[in-house]
């Protein structure tokens, strides 16, 4: 699992860091859910990782507080390449086929709401919003939602999906890009350096704050806009949904080790 301790100061935070300590989850069955939710989490920051090996990388980074004291929710990872800034979420779906149409999603025969959440469009216009009240300038790229299967019953497939102000790859996809991007020779702003302003502005959003030796080479902070200049977004459902990662498991919910 990424930690502040990792040795690679391009990788900052903890996947999955939020739900380590679930222990406001009601009823063993949520408690199993965040976990798997968390383990979507830790597989994707796995991935994403291998982006930072190169010292002229990007910076990645975990489990980040959205900017906004109304809209209540988690930013799974970002990857910070030069002034660009790509969100990505994780979900643990299970699996079947995915398809959108006229606005309504479904699995199979069955309506899938979660799919039609407005949750990307409004992550990216608070960080948007963010950066722009500390004038920071960044592109804030369309989010990638990564779908990982809860189980190898069948396969998932996502081709004819359509989630709101994201793309969308299933696990499979999203390592063959990654490793695609990753590999010697590679081009694009991912094998870019992050502009250290972007990932200072970024810092105080950690879940988990770094030790002061990961953050020593974004040490010149910017500063915290007062709270009235924050973007105020819309105020979610009176109910916290912590497990949103992990809607609609197939049967048992699988166990899973630690640092899976």
């Amino acid at each position: 699992m990424t930690t502040f301790g990792n040795a690679n100061p391009r990788i900052l935070g903890v996947a999955g860091g939020g739900l380590n300590n679930a222990s406001w989850l009601r009823g063993d069955r949520a408690q199993q859910m965040a976990k798997i939710g968390q383990g979507g989490e830790v597989r994707t920051a796995a991935v994403l990782n291998a982006l930072a090996e190169p010292t002229d990388g990007p910076t990645v980074m975990h489990d980040l507080m959205a900017p906004s004291q109304k809209y209540k929710a988690n930013i799974d990872h970002l990857v910070v390449a030069g002034s660009t800034v790509h969100i990505i979420d994780a979900k643990v779906w299970k699996p079947g086929r995915y398809w959108t149409l006229a606005s309504k999603t479904y699995r199979g025969r069955e309506r899938f709401e979660p799919a039609e959440k407005q949750t990307m469009v409004v992550l990216r216009q608070a960080l948007e919003a963010y950066l722009d009240s500390l004038a920071i300038h960044a592109v804030v790229l369309t989010p990638t939602l990564v779908v990982w299967p809860s189980s190898d019953r069948t396969a998932l497939r996502t081709g004819l999906l359509s989630v709101p102000g994201a793309r969308v790859w299933t696990s499979a996809t999203f390592e063959k890009r990654i490793a695609k991007m990753h590999r010697p020779g590679g081009r694009g702003a991912t094998h870019l350096p992050a502009d250290p302003a972007i990932v200072a502005a970024l810092l105080p959003l950690l879940v988990t704050a770094p030790r002061t030796a990961a953050a020593a080479p974004f040490a010149r902070r910017v500063p915290t806009p007062p709270a009235s200049d924050l973007p105020v977004m819309p105020a979610p459902r009176a109910r916290r949904e912590p497990a949103a990662n992990t809607d609609f498991f197939d049967g048992p919910l699988p166990s899973l080790p630690e640092d899976w």
